[in-house]
C-alpha cells in the first residue's frame, strides 16, 4: 500500500473506523520497522483482540516526502518528524532502542521517550530480548522434542558467565559511543574477535562428558582476554570519566554484569554466539539420541527425530517467555496500560 504524502494520524484512523462502520471494536494501527518486527511485536497486541481491531505493519507501507520507501527506526522517526505519522490513541509505533535508552540520548527520537503511544525494546534490539538466558534449556528441549539434558552443563550459567566477562568492555563501548565512534568501533572489533574464537572452541566440546573445571578454566581465560582488551582500549585521560559513567549506568539504569548481552549490538551477541550455541546444543541432543536409537535397533525412531525437530531459529524468534527480560518487561506493561486505560 502506498499512501503518497497523505498524513496518517490517530484521528485519521479513528475517522476511517467510523466511515467503514467499525463501531464494535476500537481500531489501532501500529507501525514497526520491518517484517521480523511484525512477528516480534504482534503477540503483545493480539491479547487485546476482543476489544481492539489492531493491525501491525511495516513503515515501508508509507511513501515518505523524500520519495523513498524503506524500513528501520530512522524511517519511522523521519515520518514522525515530517508529520506524516501522528501518534495517538489509534496510531502507535514500536521500535528497537539501539543505545538510546541506556545512554539517555533520544536526539531525533524524542517521541520514543515522551509518547505513551511509542514503544521501544529498551535493550539494543529485538534480538537482545530474544537472547534472554532464563528459559533457554526449555526452548532447546522443545526444539529437539526431547526432555533430556547434559548432566554437567547449565546453558543459563554459561551465558550469564559470558555476559559478566564481557561487561567491563561493553561498558567502555557504550562510553565511547557517546562521542568517540572510532574508538568504539575498534573496541567492538576486538570484542567480537574474541567471542568468535571462544564460540569455535566451545562447539568442539563433548557436552555429555564435559569437565566443568576445563570449561571454567577456559571461561577464566576468556575473562582475562576481555580484561586485556579493556586495558588496551581505555585511554588514561578517560579513566575518571569512565568510572563515573559506569557507576551511573549501574545506579541509574540498573545495568548489572549479567545484563551485558542486552546492550551489545543485537546481531553481535545473537549471531556470533547465542544462536550458534543454542542451535548446536539442540542438534547435539538430537544426534546423541539418534545414536542410542540406532544402537537399540530403532532405525525408524532415529529417522523420526529429524522429522519432528523444530528449527531453533524459529523458536528463538517467536519465543514468548521474554517477559523475563527486566528491561523489556517495562514495555510490555506500558502496552497493557495504554490499551486498558
Amino acid at each position: 500500500m502506498s499512501t503518497g504524502n497523505v498524513v496518517i494520524s490517530s484521528e485519521y484512523v479513528e475517522l476511517s473506523e467510523k466511515f467503514y462502520g467499525k463501531t464494535i471494536k476500537k481500531t489501532v494501527l501500529v507501525y514497526v520497522e520491518g517484517d521480523p518486527d511484525v512477528r516480534f511485536w504482534s503477540p503483545f497486541f493480539r491479547k487485546f483482540k476482543d476489544d481492539y481491531d489492531i493491525t501491525v505493519q511495516r513503515a515501508f507501507e508509507i511513501s515518505s516526502q523524500d520519495g523513498k520507501q524503506a524500513n528501520g527506526c530512522s524511517r519511522i522517526s523521519s515520518l514522525i518528524k515530517s508529520g506524516q505519522i501522528v501518534l495517538g490513541p489509534h496510531l502507535f509505533t514500536c521500535i528497537d532502542s539501539d543505545y538510546r535508552f541506556i545512554l539517555d540520548d533520544y536526539s531525533g527520537y524524542e517521541f520514543a521517550e515522551d509518547s505513551p503511544y511509542a514503544f521501544e525494546t529498551r535493550v539494543c534490539a529485538k534480538e537482545n530480548v530474544s537472547s534472554t538466558c532464563d528459559g533457554v534449556q526449555d526452548l532447546i528441549e522443545q526444539a529437539s522434542s526431547l526432555t533430556k539434558w547434559f548432566s554437567n552443563f547449565s546453558v543459563e550459567w554459561f551465558f550469564n558467565t559470558l555476559s559478566k566477562s564481557i561487561y567491563i568492555n561493553q561498558m567502555l563501548y557504550l562510553f565511547y559511543m557517546r562521542s568517540d565512534k572510532v574508538s568504539a568501533k575498534k573496541l567492538r572489533v576486538s570484542i567480537n574477535s574474541c567471542i568468535i574464537n571462544f564460540e569455535k572452541w566451545f562447539k568442539k566440546l563433548n557436552y555429555n562428558s564435559v569437565d566443568n573445571e576445563i570449561l571454567k578454566t577456559k571461561l577464566r581465560e576468556f575473562r582475562k582476554q576481555m580484561h586485556s582488551i579493556f586495558k588496551a582500549n581505555l585511554q588514561e585521560s578517560n579513566q575518571n570519566e569512565f568510572l563515573t559513567f559506569s557507576l551511573s549506568l549501574r545506579r541509574g539504569k540498573n545495568m548489572l554484569s549479567s545484563d551485558t548481552l542486552y546492550f551489545m549490538r543485537g546481531h553481535d551477541f545473537y549471531d556470533l554466539i547465542f544462536y550458534p550455541v543454542v542451535s548446536h546444543l539442540a542438534h547435539t541432543i538430537v544426534m546423541d539420541e539418534k545414536e542410542k536409537r540406532i544402537a537399540n535397533g530403532d532405525q525408524d525412531g532415529a529417522n523420526q527425530l529429524f522429522k519432528i525437530q523444530i528449527p531453533t531459529k524459529n523458536l528463538l524468534e517467536s519465543r514468548r517467555d521474554i517477559d523475563k527480560c527486566k528491561f523489556f518487561n517495562f514495555t510490555i506493561k506500558k502496552i497493557e496500560n495504554t490499551l486498558t486505560t
